[in-house]
């Protein structure tokens, strides 16, 4: 799988990869409430010993067949293949992810497949009832936040690589 980066959905700031700063995946009251807190982010996805795309698939679970409904339409913005809708409503139906499939990677039997396919697009994870919610503010709850998000600087900090321009003072001109 690749690489993911968020904003923090109360400022917008960097969830930076690789850099020592708290971050924190918020949890809905519905589901417990609270924070997980990771201490330096790794960019795949991994909070503290949470995978957050597994996280997010279990607390939109019942969200399933409405988003089948949105593809179906046309109103989802991630393309969606008829075998991952078909591991999608097993998901769904506790089923075995690979049922009733015909072609499928090996990394779309992972339930983390399903939290990726569901918030990829900052459209489709703000429609979820429970979007994945990142911030850097220790003491803020999940229904305080918006949804985080995707960085497209993919966590890097790009102030960093920008180069200081120096403005000198200009010449004083010469008297003739």
């Amino acid at each position: 799988m690749g690489q993911f980066s968020w904003l923090d959905g109360i400022n917008g700031s960097q969830i930076l990869v690789g850099v020592r700063e708290k971050s924190y995946v918020l949890i809905p009251k519905e589901k417990g409430g609270g924070r997980i807190e990771c201490d330096c982010y790794n960019g795949y996805g991994t909070f503290g010993n949470c995978r957050l795309h597994e996280l997010v698939a279990d607390w939109n679970k019942e969200f399933i067949p409405e988003m089948l409904r949105l593809i179906a339409k046309g109103e989802w913005r991630q393309s969606v293949s008829l075998d991952e809708r078909q591991i999608l409503l097993n998901f769904y139906n506790d089923k075995p992810l690979s049922e009733n499939v015909s072609n499928v990677f090996a990394f779309q039997l992972e339930k983390s497949w399903i939290g990726i396919l569901m918030t990829t697009q900052d459209e489709d994870n703000a429609r979820l009832k429970y979007p994945i919610k990142i911030t850097h503010e220790p003491y803020t709850i999940y229904e305080w936040c918006g949804p985080s998000p995707m960085d497209p600087d993919q966590g890097i900090d790009e102030s960093e690589d920008e180069e200081e321009t120096w403005d000198p003072e200009p010449e004083p001109e010469m008297e003739e």
